[in-house]
């Protein structure tokens, strides 16, 4: 009975560790490039222009 319970003890305690794990990775992973915004258009196209650029040269 003993065994019995150490077991469930060591189940509960690794479910709860991974649930912990997990939901730190997703806070870290929140934000780290900066706040999601929608570039205008005309940026993105003078970015592609200039990557063409370097890529000739």
């Amino acid at each position: 009975m003993k065994f019995k319970a150490f077991v469930r003890m060591l189940i509960n305690q690794g479910s709860q560790a991974i649930v912990v794990v997990i939901t730190m990775a997703m806070l870290t992973a929140c934000g780290q490039k900066g706040p999601i915004y929608m570039p205008d258009e005309k940026q993105g196209e003078q970015q592609q222009h200039n990557q063409q650029k370097q890529q000739k040269s």
